[in-house]
């Protein structure tokens, strides 16, 4: 028997559905099937030459455990540049999926790696690159808090918060070549104001062959730095969410925390996107994650039968997922005191 159903008028999201199969002439009738279907995200949406990461919360694959801590965040780009976390301590938490469109929730003490490749920067010199994330600041933007970073110390580029401000910065401290453009230079940065509480787009190009970084903030530009040069390769992993290793700052100073927010989206090109390019992936990102950061902080608990319960094949109920911040998990293990869904 082929079951077949088409998904592609169904919002990004997790559904459970049962299929019962039944023939009165058959002594075992009738017969369940339990299904779960993971609806992601339509990449063909989002510019897709030289794209290398596409990490996407509600895309499904994720993996979290009972108290919903990531370990996997999978890339759904051709490169498979997976997002992961093996400390428990540094595990960020799936939040806010009261609405079906899950964000990945940082505390300022962890944080996701993704191992290096030519991809990002493992390979070099590299001569252009955009990254674009879709971030909810929280209530505190004073503190220096990592949006995400690629390179080390000496080379590589990164996104930050600090003292009420979001930068971008890009970095070359070595002279890799003792000529031309590939001497030292930078830290370049470029900041812009942010407001507590509240959710942006954020577009970042580095661009060799014009001299400068750009950072685009909701679609608007909101300045460049210049004199950029070729960007050299580092065998440092890539981080989101806090720092992995060593990195660089507008002032040098290597202090800083984690992000304290809520991230959705993070992209990655090796190449500048044009400003159609810039426009598809701004509303993409926009339109995919416009809601996801509905205001549910009032809530305590939060529990519905159509989300958040794991069961068997006889529809027994082991586990049932409060969606309210709280992350509050509902588990019975006994088979002789589980519910029936």
């Amino acid at each position: 028997i082929t079951v077949s159903y088409k998904t592609s008028t169904l919002p990004i999201g997790k559904y459970n559905a049962l299929i019962t199969v039944a023939d009165p002439y058959a002594i075992n009738t009738p017969q369940t099937i339990e299904v779960t279907l993971e609806v992601g995200p339509d990449n063909n949406n989002i510019p897709q030459s030289d794209l290398q990461i596409s990490l996407v919360a509600n895309s499904g694959g994720i993996k979290r455990d009972l108290s919903n801590r990531v370990s996997y965040w999978p890339d759904f780009s051709e490169f498979k540049n997976d997002a992961r976390q093996d400390k428990l301590p540094k595990q960020p938490v799936i939040a806010n999926t009261i609405i079906s469109k899950p964000t990945v929730s940082f505390t300022g003490k962890d944080s996701l790696e993704i191992n290096n490749s030519a991809g990002i920067t493992g390979g070099g010199p590299y001569k252009a690159k955009t990254v674009a994330l879709y971030f909810r600041t929280d209530n505190d933007i004073i503190t220096r808090q990592i949006l995400f970073q690629m390179g080390d110390r000496l080379r590589g580029l990164n996104s930050y918060l600090d003292q009420g401000a979001l930068y971008i910065n890009a970095w070359n401290l070595v002279d890799d070549d003792e000529v031309g453009p590939g001497t030292a230079w930078g830290p370049i940065f470029v900041n812009t104001a942010l407001a507590p509480n509240t959710a942006y787009t954020l577009v970042y190009t580095f661009d060799q062959t014009t001299d400068a970084i750009e950072g685009f903030l909701n679609g608007s530009s909101f300045g460049t730095g210049k004199t950029v040069g070729l960007l050299y390769g580092s065998n440092a992993k890539a981080s989101i969410g806090g720092k992995s290793g060593s990195t660089c700052f507008h002032n040098n100073n290597s202090s800083a925390k984690g992000f304290m927010g809520k991230i959705a989206a993070f992209v990655s090109y090796n190449k500048v996107l044009t400003a159609s390019e810039r426009n598809d992936l701004d509303n993409y990102l926009t339109k995919t994650f416009g809601n996801s950061f509905s205001p549910v902080n009032d809530y305590a608990l939060w529990i519905e039968p159509g989300n958040g319960t794991e069961r068997n094949t006889q529809n027994l109920v082991s586990a049932w997922r409060d969606k309210s911040p709280n992350l509050v998990v509902f588990s019975q293990s006994s088979t002789t005191k589980q519910p029936i869904y």
